[in-house]
């Protein structure tokens, strides 16, 4: 109940991250529960994400989501 990977001022701080990364052409990626819901994956693509990490059980069904946003 304590971690709440939409907060906004989380979302801020991720974004702030993957931003600076491009600026510096570095390597940017995430992983974990939050990389996996798709609501999330379609801002971390917004915003220039290079790669995710899922668990193998979400993987079918993330890629598919981010098929249907090309």
């Amino acid at each position: 109940d304590l971690y709440d990977y939409m907060h906004p001022a989380v979302l801020a701080l991720i974004e702030n991250v993957i931003k600076r990364a491009r600026e510096k052409n570095t390597w940017i990626g995430m992983c974990g529960n939050a990389a996996a819901d798709p609501a999330m994956i379609e801002k971390l693509i917004e915003w220039g994400i290079d790669e995710i990490s899922v668990s193998p059980s979400k993987v079918l069904e993330c890629r598919q989501f981010v098929r249907s946003l090309a």
